[in-house]
């Protein structure tokens, strides 16, 4: 791990993520040496700054992939906002829940990453689950089979308090795609939009949403081609396309 806060395991946890999600070293150099000090403070007292510094760095490229995005440098943009996006979500989940800048933050997050895969025309679809009178949130990353054949999906949950969009910064679903897997990206309840946006809590009883997925069969399998059947389990749900 790279360690730039000897006494913040947590900091450098976050700062690693970022790293891992598409950041850019020379950024991330920039916000952690502003950073050094108010690590010293300790994982909570310093977590204000923390969001502070991360936020602005996000705040400055968003302003350079308006200025991209103007003079029609779409892929210049689309990278751009996607590290904007890294850097958001970073500053955001650090925050107690009762922070409030914190919603701000994470809207401008998936404003971000909206656009990052729109102007880069990237592999990744929104894609909203029937749950409970509303949705989960999740991104589908197609798999690339030039031979037609049928591809099987897997469905990632997150862990902790990560996000859809972590997941994908990560590239497992890219790296899936190129086998001929596709990926379906879940922020279920206790996480991401679930949580933030919609105020579903994490349950125990994990088979409860997970059962949501035999809902996206004319949501999504109908996009798909060919069409295909959903089977599932309790822990991870596979679409095989049939």
């Amino acid at each position: 791990m790279l360690e730039y806060f000897p006494t913040n395991y947590v900091w450098n946890l976050s700062t690693n993520i970022a790293l891992l999600m598409g950041g850019n070293i020379g950024e991330v150099d920039t916000i952690c040496r502003q950073l050094l000090d108010a690590s010293q403070a300790g994982d909570d007292s310093g977590t204000v700054s923390f969001f502070k510094t991360w936020c602005e760095q996000a705040d400055r490229l968003v302003e350079l992939a308006e200025e991209d995005e103007t003079a029609g440098c779409k892929l210049s943009a689309s990278a751009k906002y996607g590290r904007a996006a890294t850097y958001y979500i970073t500053a955001e989940r650090m925050q107690n829940r009762h922070f409030e800048p914190r919603r701000h933050a994470y809207r401008l997050m998936l404003e971000c990453f909206g656009k990052y895969i729109a102007l880069g025309g990237l592999n990744c679809e929104r894609v909203e689950i029937p749950y409970r009178g509303t949705h989960l949130a999740a991104l589908f990353e197609r798999a690339h089979r030039p031979d037609g054949r049928p591809a099987p999906c897997i469905a990632f949950f997150n862990g902790l308090d990560s996000t859809k969009e972590m997941i994908f910064g990560s590239d497992i679903g890219r790296e899936l795609a190129r086998r001929g897997i596709s990926t379906l990206m879940v922020d279920q309840p206790g996480a991401g939009e679930a949580l933030r946006l919609q105020d579903l809590q994490a349950i125990v009883e994990s088979e409860q949403w997970a059962e949501a997925l035999s809902k996206i069969s004319p949501a999504l399998l109908a996009r798909s081609s060919p069409p295909g059947l959903i089977s599932m389990s309790t822990e991870i749900a596979t679409i095989t396309m049939v």
